[in-house]
C-alpha cells in the first residue's frame, strides 16, 4: 500500500468502519463487492455506483493492478449496468467572459450544462442488479454460498455452512491442529463438488467465471504467508518456491463469505491485504491451474 493510501485510510478510519446493507440498500452475489459497499469505500446503498467509483475501490482494497480492475467492472457495467440521467458536478471554473460573437455563441451553448436543471446520461450500476441470471450474465450455478437457479444477494445459510465444514475438515501443516482452512487445492476440489451437484451443466462462459472467482478468492484472502521473500511467490508459473503454500483459515472465510466484511488484520502491514499487486496473468494462470485440478475430481 501506498503512503498516500495509508494516509486515507489513517484520516478516514470511521468512514470506512463496517455496516450492514441499510434497508433501501442493493447488494449482489459477490462478497468482494458487498464487502467494498458495507465498509464504505462506495456507496453504502450501492446503487448507482459510477465506473471509476468502482476501479479505485477494488485497486485500493483488494491490490488489484488498473488493468484487472477496469476488465472486471467494464464486464460488471456492460452485462449489468443502465443509464441514468444525472446533474453535471458543480465546478469552480470562472464564467466566460460573453466579448466577441463566437464567446457568446459558446456561452449560449454551455450555459444549460452549468445550470441545475441540465441532465446528462451515464452508465451505472447497482449491485444487486449482477445477481440477474441468463447466457449473457455474469451469474452462475455453483457459487460459493449461493444457490443455484435463482437471483440471490445474501448468503444462503446452507450452503454457507457446507463451505465452512468443508474448510474446517482441511487439516494443514503450518496450522497444525488449528482451525483448518483452505488451501488453493481445496478451493479448486470444492467448485469441483459444487460443479458436479449444479442442476445443469455451466457454460463455457460462466465455467471461466466462476473459476476466475475462485482464483481471486485464493489471491485476496490467502494474506501474507504466502509472501515470505521476494522470490517466494513465482508469479509466471506458481511452481517456484512454495509460492501458493498455506491456506485461508475458517475465520476469514466466515467473516468474508458470511458477513460480508473485510477480515480481521486486513490493513496490517503483515496482514490480510494482498502483499503484491493482483494482474490479469497471474489471475488467468491461476484459474487455468485450478480449472485442471478440478477437471480431475
Amino acid at each position: 500500500m501506498t503512503s498516500s493510501q495509508r494516509k486515507l485510510l489513517n484520516t478516514a478510519q470511521s468512514k470506512y468502519e463496517f455496516r450492514t446493507c441499510p434497508t433501501n440498500g442493493s447488494r449482489s452475489p459477490c462478497p468482494a463487492l458487498n464487502s467494498l459497499a458495507n465498509h464504505g469505500f462506495i456507496s453504502r446503498d450501492g446503487k448507482n455506483l459510477a465506473f471509476m467509483e468502482l476501479v479505485h475501490a477494488m485497486v485500493l482494497v483488494y491490490n488489484l493492478t488498473y488493468p484487472l480492475a477496469f476488465l472486471l467492472a467494464i464486464v460488471g457495467f456492460v452485462t449489468c449496468g443502465h443509464i441514468s440521467l444525472s446533474r453535471p458536478p458543480r465546478t469552480t471554473t470562472p464564467k466566460m467572459e460573453p466579448s466577441g460573437f463566437l464567446r457568446r455563441s459558446l456561452s449560449v451553448v454551455l450555459r444549460p450544462i452549468n445550470t441545475p436543471f441540465f441532465f446528462y446520461p451515464r452508465l451505472v450500476l447497482d449491485l444487486s442488479s449482477l445477481s440477474s441470471r441468463g447466457k449473457l450474465k455474469i451469474t452462475h450455478d455453483a457459487a460459493f454460498v449461493h444457490p443455484d437457479s435463482i437471483p440471490s444477494v445474501t448468503p444462503d445459510v446452507i450452503l454457507l455452512e457446507d463451505l465452512l465444514q468443508y474448510a474446517s475438515q482441511r487439516r494443514h501443516e503450518s496450522f497444525g491442529d488449528s482451525e483448518g482452512g483452505l488451501s488453493y487445492i481445496d478451493i479448486a476440489k470444492f467448485h469441483a463438488r459444487r460443479v458436479k451437484n449444479a442442476p445443469r451443466p455451466l457454460s463455457s462462459i460462466h465455467q471461466q467465471i466462476s473459476l476466475g472467482e475462485c482464483a481471486l478468492t485464493w489471491e485476496a484472502l490467502r494474506g501474507y504467508q504466502c509472501h515470505s521473500g521476494s522470490d517466494a511467490h513465482d508469479r509466471r508459473t506458481y511452481s517456484l518456491k512454495g509460492g501458493l503454500d498455506g491456506v485461508i483459515p475458517v475465520s476469514r472465510l466466515r467473516q468474508w463469505f458470511g458477513e460480508e466484511r473485510l477480515p480481521d488484520g486486513w490493513w496490517d502491514d503483515e496482514g490480510v491485504r494482498p502483499h503484491a499487486p493482483i494482474g490479469i496473468i497471474e489471475a488467468r494462470l491461476l484459474a487455468d491451474l485450478m480449472g485442471k485440478i478440478a477437471s480431475e475430481n
